[in-house]
């Protein structure tokens, strides 16, 4: 009876990943893929009206048509300088010529735009965000914020400034204060949408605790194309490597891939079982019944099974383990079933990798990206942390993962020994990859096994077939709040180059040529210890590396080899610093992450430095976007 039952569990699973896609006259209708669109929040409902430490221009026009919602109120004013209310009508505030539509405002040179917030705070504040210029924009732009009477900042940007600027003013208000945002230009069209905060919201980093205030562990990230959905299954515990409790489960739900809500396991079976239905299936399948328990006499762990539509059957991949006890024995492979419905498994295993005996294969994964296969591992006890940078094997062309003779090939990297049990998983017709970062720079995180979730990580197959991270363009804009600081040009010969002190939370991109250097940084100085993100060539070899100089314990943080360096040595570059944690980018294709000692409350100092003669050019700090600004 009990195989019968997980059998009809088996087919009901295959009858819906066969017919999950809306179809009409036998097609498949898919939307065009967006990058965009990734990070856009689906809201269900305006945002109720109540009193908050922080509010956003968002609060007052999502879903709603009413001036005065949640205290956020739609004007323009004339060439006489009167202030009228706009009038809601084809889903925006509309003046005679100008009009506010979501974080759009466009004026004119006969009418001007304002967004005005009437106060509800007596403190001290900071009033902040992005101005930018959007692409319909026939003309330059000024944001001018006043208070009652009083103009607390002024800027203005040319017409192209996609960017724009990042502001942030402290203030203190009063009750029934007046907060204008007042846009002027000749035919502008701009992006606006201020927060004004008395609880440091500013500031809120993108590498966050759940909801209960945990860390992340092992990760199943499944992305729902129809519901524009990431749900995220993983688990975690405080002390279970240390205390030996029982791990527990939680899935964070995510309508535009950063700001999360966390769901239990207690009393939310339904989404859990929706989740294993679609993507955790060996949460309800006995799957260490498809594997050769003659030769694995101790089973099956960390395994992943997938139904693959292409083939109409189930694969599995896993570590299948000979002892697990006084030492450890294990292979990692691959099963498939003989039908659609996982009944039958007589087809021999196929190995990827043999003979683990110091190390664990943790956390596999299996995908067909374009025309091959590749398998997918994270191996423990090989680095500081000791679960090491995901590897992966590259299969062939047009041959199926069965028949790929995966021990004949040696393994590469896809990051660095700080995002700890990354598993890449399919967003619409793209590759991304999850994992955690370790929350200790320096030490084994036993208590808890967890860390911190990386941001979305975009895998891109390059032409020989090997794999590559990037920073996709739509998350780059949306982290992107703004610049603060850019620099032209500057070459560094053997030295450092201040390009500006104070900074904290950053989004910096640059280009360097490094043709006539050994190594090229962008430098940290924090509390009078260096730390590096760098470009190195050593042994005819290119390398990406996070270092802390400074840290003995730990000098090097993380570093992975560029497998395709650039043939003229010249380099486009992404860097995001959020507290102690960086993600580093190169040429599209090439990823780090870090987990470093910095302090996340502090300050820095920032530098380019070089080893030889390397030249910086269209250096931008910008400002990065407020994990509290992602709702």
């Amino acid at each position: 009876m009990e195989f019968k039952r997980k059998s009809i569990y088996l087919l009901m699973i295959g009858l819906l990943a066969m017919t999950s896609c809306n179809t009409k006259n036998g097609e498949t209708k898919k939307e065009d893929f967006s990058y965009d669109n990734l990070y856009q929040t689906i809201y269900e409902k305006p945002f109720e009206e109540k009193e908050r430490k922080t509010t956003k221009a968002r609060y007052g026009y999502i879903l709603n048509d009413k001036q005065g919602h949640n205290s956020w109120y739609y004007l323009y004013q004339d060439k006489n300088g009167q202030n009228f209310e706009m009038n809601y009508k084809n889903d925006r505030f509309n003046g005679r010529e100008s009009y506010l539509d979501q974080d759009k405002m466009h004026s004119t040179s006969k009418e001007k735009a304002i967004r005005q917030y009437l106060s509800s705070f007596d403190e001290e504040v900071v009033i902040y965000g992005n101005f930018k210029m959007l692409e319909n924009s026939r003309s330059g732009a000024t944001l001018k914020i006043m208070v009652n009477n009083t103009s607390i900042y002024e800027k203005s940007l040319p017409r192209d400034d996609l960017i724009g600027k990042y502001f942030e003013i402290s203030h203190s208000l009063h009750i029934a204060d007046r907060v204008c945002f007042i846009v002027e230009g000749e035919d502008c069209l701009v992006s606006l949408d201020p927060s004004i905060t008395s609880e440091d919201n500013q500031n809120v980093s993108l590498y966050h605790l759940n909801d209960f205030g945990k860390q992340y562990g092992d990760v199943y990230p499944w992305y729902s194309e129809e519901e524009h959905t990431l749900y995220n299954w993983y688990l975690w515990s405080d002390d279970c490597m240390a205390s030996a409790q029982p791990y527990s489960w939680c899935i964070d739900v995510s309508t535009n891939l950063i700001k999360t809500k966390t769901y239990e396991e207690a009393n939310n079976y339904d989404l859990f079982y929706k989740h294993a239905q679609n993507y955790h299936m060996t949460r309800i399948y006995d799957v260490g019944r498809f594997i050769d328990n003659t030769i694995y006499t101790y089973g099956l762990r960390d395994n992943m099974l997938y139904f693959d539509k292409e083939l109409n059957r189930y694969v599995l991949i896993g570590g299948c383990y000979r002892a697990f006890s006084a030492y450890w024995d294990s292979d990692l492979m691959i099963y498939v079933s003989d039908d659609e419905l996982g009944l039958s498994w007589s087809r021999p295993g196929n190995p990827v990798f043999k003979n683990y005996v110091a190390h664990l294969p943790e956390c596999p994964s299996l995908l067909k990206i374009g025309k091959r296969w590749y398998s997918f591992v994270s191996v423990s006890h090989i680095t500081k942390h000791q679960i090491g940078p995901l590897q992966y094997w590259v299969g062939d062309e047009d041959v199926d993962c069965m028949d790929v003779d995966w021990l004949s090939k040696d393994f590469k990297f896809l990051d660095g020994e700080d995002l700890c049990a990354a598993r890449p998983t399919y967003v619409g017709d793209k590759v991304y990859m999850w994992g955690w970062i370790t929350a200790s720079h320096n030490a084994v995180p036993l208590a808890p096994w967890a860390g911190y979730l990386n941001l979305p990580r975009e895998v891109v197959a390059r032409d020989d077939g090997s794999l590559g991270g990037r920073m996709d363009p739509g998350l780059a804009r949306y982290i992107n709040f703004g610049n603060i600081a850019k620099t032209e040009q500057v070459d560094v010969s053997d030295d450092m180059v201040l390009l500006r002190t104070d900074n904290q939370r950053n989004f910096v991109t640059f280009d360097v040529d490094l043709s006539n250097a050994t190594e090229a940084s962008y430098s940290i100085v924090q509390n009078r210890k260096l730390y590096k993100c760098s470009l190195v060539k050593e042994n005819q070899k290119t390398y990406m590396r996070i270092s802390s100089p400074d840290d003995s314990s730990h000098p090097v943080n993380s570093q992975i080899e560029i497998y395709q360096p650039s043939i003229d040595d010249k380099y486009k570059i992404k860097i995001v610093i959020d507290g102690r944690f960086i993600e580093f980018f190169a040429n599209e294709d090439n990823a780090l992450t870090g987990s470093t000692n910095m302090d996340n409350s502090a300050s820095y100092d920032a530098y380019v430095s070089a080893t030889g003669t390397a030249s910086f050019s269209n250096i931008m700090i910008n400002r990065l976007r407020s994990y509290g600004d992602c709702d």
